[in-house]
């Protein structure tokens, strides 16, 4: 839905909502700000923007760039022996990997992305279809709030409360692809290469003059 699309179906409910002199105080810059808010923090509340990167490593090579500003690692496969000895990180759009991995290593990251923000008319909210008629009710609220129609407690209340149902309306995190295979010793299978709790904080993290991330020195 694009920003344009919006007014279009709101801008009849402000008309008799809020009173003229509110409407003309209030900027084109003030409604995009709170569009991206509402998309903002429902994303954050619910996971709508779930993303995957499925993709195998090149030699040598720690950072490998997803789709969108990471928020939250939901699951992080690293098929490798050696799995329990590699840690990783985070960077805006990059995973940063502490040990540096051979090649055609298979990385499968679920994750929740940043949503892109609109910037005029043109642009398109980036939430997911089945979610815009909710998220349309609660930028009628956001707006009440903005506007001194209502608490602020109230919105965040609807939020939370739309959050859970949009959760429930999202798809679950995809199955895990591939088969099993099986090693001479059990404790080597495919199950034992979920890295997603081998998370290091950002503090651990710089850049060097290249602007690669790496892990600071222990």
């Amino acid at each position: 839905m694009l920003v344009s699309e919006v007014k279009t179906k709101i801008v009849y409910w402000m008309r008799r909502t809020f009173d003229q002199k509110t409407l003309e105080n209030f900027t084109d810059a003030e409604f995009l700000e709170v569009l991206n808010q509402v998309a903002i923090d429902l994303n954050s509340k619910a996971d709508l923007r779930m993303e995957r990167y499925y993709n195998k490593t090149t030699a040598a090579t720690t950072n490998y760039e997803l789709q969108g500003k990471i928020l939250k690692i939901l699951y992080f496969g690293y098929e490798a022996y050696g799995w329990e000895d590699q840690y990783y990180s985070f960077v805006e759009d990059v995973v940063v990997l502490k040990e540096s991995p051979d090649g055609d290593i298979q990385l499968d990251v679920r994750y929740v992305r940043d949503i892109e923000k609109v910037l005029d008319d043109n642009g398109e909210i980036d939430l997911p279809d089945h979610v815009l008629s909710d998220y349309l009710d609660l930028v009628k609220e956001k707006l009440k709030m903005d506007l001194g129609l209502q608490q602020q407690q109230s919105y965040h209340a609807l939020l939370s409360a739309w959050a859970i149902i949009m959760a429930n309306k999202t798809h679950t995190l995809p199955l895990k692809s591939g088969t099993f295979r099986y090693w001479a010793l059990p404790e080597q299978g495919d199950d034992e290469y979920d890295i997603t709790d081998h998370y290091v904080s950002q503090d651990s993290i710089v850049a060097d003059v290249d602007g690669d991330y790496h892990f600071m020195p222990d």
